[in-house]
């Protein structure tokens, strides 16, 4: 046996188990809904639905800036069944909230992140108030001593998404969890850091960012004029996400051939808020059960005479 072919399956196994292909059953099943219950007060009724046997841990609710109304949540959760603990942040919750995000980060310079690279001042304000004044990073410490060889699912919405990117550095290069038992996918994740902070997440674990056809929010902030980058993975949906539609999976930081050709041509409405076919607000209001009428009947062939 030559020696090239003995380090190939000598290494394959760890390359496998540290770059875990996507799963799209995953995605729609679990990270979905997941990031559609941090959208309600109570996350508990999505869970019983769609992942029996699981369990809040705690949820958070924290101001994340000078307007009263505006809040940054987020949920702990273990699932004894299926040997897992999840962290999953909600995304933006109100216009004057959007309106201050992009205020902030167009008109005030980057800060360093605590453990490297560059973010938003929101962003960096926010996730320290939801990490550690909340007690959110609390009972993740908890949960993950407690359930040391449990997978770790983290995820999250829009501004989720830049919170579980921020989550996922904080944990892996603090060694907080291991990086081989982590999976992360978000969806509709704007840019959160400059490249090197994008370079840093991408050296630690396999980060899947879902997209959706025209979603304007991953095409904010701008890389050219305000330095934003985008962390790997993009997986690209040119369609309505339903059921057996096809992806596409973009291995560069901002890969020209996926989402990013629609510059010039994006909405907010309603691909934002549509994902896997389901508006994420309405699907976990109502406990996670479609939302989506199902498709018409085919109809019936007509009997020749």
């Amino acid at each position: 046996i030559s020696m090239a072919l003995f380090l190939l399956l000598v290494l394959l196994p760890f390359t496998q188990s540290q770059n875990p292909a996507f799963d799209e059953d995953l995605a729609r099943n679990v990270m979905m809904p997941l990031c559609s219950a941090a959208y309600t007060k109570n996350p508990q009724p999505c869970l019983d639905y769609k992942m029996s046997g699981a369990k809040v841990s705690m949820r958070v609710e924290v101001p994340c800036d000078d307007i009263d109304t505006d809040t940054c949540s987020g949920f702990t959760m273990v699932d004894e069944t299926r040997k897992r603990i999840g962290l999953v942040f909600r995304g933006t919750s109100t216009g004057d909230q959007l309106k201050d995000e992009i205020m902030t980060t167009l008109f005030e310079n980057k800060t360093d992140f605590r453990d490297g690279g560059m973010t938003s001042p929101y962003f960096a304000d926010a996730f320290d108030d939801l990490w550690f004044n909340s007690g959110l990073g609390a009972d993740f410490l908890y949960l993950a001593n407690k359930y040391p060889g449990y997978t770790l699912l983290i995820t999250g919405h829009s501004l989720g998404g830049t919170f579980a990117s921020l989550a996922t550095v904080h944990i892996l290069v603090n060694k907080l969890f291991p990086a081989d038992q982590t999976i992360y996918y978000s969806l509709g994740e704007p840019r959160t850091g400059n490249k090197e902070f994008a370079d840093l997440l991408d050296s630690l674990t396999v980060a899947y960012r879902i997209v959706h056809n025209k979603d304007v929010i991953p095409h904010v902030p701008f890389v050219h004029v305000m330095e934003y980058q985008h962390h790997k993975y993009e997986i690209y949906y040119a369609n309505d996400m339903s059921e057996g539609q096809p992806n596409k999976l973009c291995k560069q930081q901002e890969d020209p051939t996926c989402s990013k050709k629609n510059v010039g041509d994006l909405v907010f409405n309603p691909d934002h808020l549509m994902y896997f076919n389901e508006n994420l607000l309405n699907f976990g209001a109502n406990a996670c059960m479609s939302s989506t009428p199902p498709p018409p009947p085919s109809p019936r062939p007509t009997r020749q005479a």
